[in-house]
């Protein structure tokens, strides 16, 4: 009986202890992570106003993927572009439209709306807002019977940073020899840390260079903290966690080949899928999980190094 006792509090004592330390892990990277990130004072904002309907919009800044929004009908939403400015200067915003699904080309059903939009301080009131650009579909797109449209926007930026160097230290990655086959080992190494719960390998990797993300969006303490605990989310034990399989994927290079990920070849999501939370019980999704993640992490190698980085 005492020796029953002895091992309960022993393994109690272990799991409190690896509980303290991941704590105490997590609570380190929040602290770095806010005191190595560069402050400013003055805050400028860029962003998009995005509304389109009866089609499918890609969107990209100077080379890197935005979103993809090929919600069925119509969809409004409002997204930050500052992390996607490398440095002061030229930009450019590119828009591709494609046809609604189930259509070969893009009809009069098709309506997109976009507005470039700049804001001198986070934080300031709405009617201080600034209009750079306003971009719509190109009359007598739906005459044309056109597979996609492409429109090309440039734009002028001003910001506290420049992060040039850094992009310049990386590898093209257009250029390494069986670069997909790495890639794909990469993503299963990430899909493993999630599906292990591993949060401590995963954390260490997916933020070692977020400090242009906390920059950007110019962060507070708490908000570099919300952000790393929605990561390490991933990693986490999550009710009915089921990670899939990583297949249907495309391999996609941007920033000049400077980047690159998987994502999924038809919804353009992120390939990495994960499904968790009670069990629906009826309607359309009965028997389904009742939510879903999708991650694409993007990966960088440093000139002179071997290993894949988490961007």
């Amino acid at each position: 009986m005492k020796i029953r006792m002895l091992i309960s509090i022993i393994i109690l004592f272990v799991l409190n202890s690896c509980a303290q330390n991941k704590s105490k892990n997590m609570n380190t990277m929040i602290n770095e992570a806010y005191e190595t990130t560069p402050k400013h004072n003055k805050q400028p904002m860029y962003g998009l106003q995005i509304d389109k309907m009866g089609c499918r919009v890609s969107i990209s800044v100077n080379d890197e993927t935005l979103g993809n929004y090929f919600d069925k009908g119509g969809f409004s939403t409002t997204e930050t572009i500052n992390g996607h400015i490398i440095k002061s200067g030229n930009q450019t915003l590119k828009v591709l439209v494609y046809p609604r699904e189930g259509s070969l080309f893009i009809d009069d059903l098709a309506n997109v709306k976009l507005e470039l939009f700049y804001v001198a301080q986070k934080g300031d009131p709405m009617d201080s807002y600034k209009i750079l650009k306003t971009v719509e579909l190109p009359k007598n797109t739906k005459d044309k019977r056109l597979p996609y449209v492409e429109i090309n926007i440039p734009f002028e930026a001003n910001v506290p940073w420049d992060y040039s160097s850094f992009y310049n230290s990386l590898v093209d990655l257009r250029k390494v020899p069986d670069i997909e086959k790495k890639v794909v080992e990469e993503y299963e190494k990430i899909r493993n840390m999630i599906v292990t719960n591993d949060q401590n390998n995963y954390l260490n990797f997916r933020i070692k260079h977020k400090k242009m993300e906390y920059e950007t969006f110019y962060m507070s303490k708490e908000e570099i903290k919300e952000y790393i605990e929605s990561i390490a989310k991933d990693a986490t034990p999550l009710e009915n966690k089921e990670v899939l399989p990583i297949k249907n994927y495309e391999l996609v290079f941007e920033k000049d080949g400077k980047k690159v990920l998987l994502r999924d070849k038809t919804t353009r999501d992120g390939i990495i899928r994960m499904e968790y939370g009670s069990i629906n019980t009826e309607g359309d999704y009965k028997g389904e999980k009742s939510k879903e993640m999708y991650l694409s992490p993007n990966l960088i190698l440093v000139k002179g190094k071997t290993e894949f980085e988490s961007l």
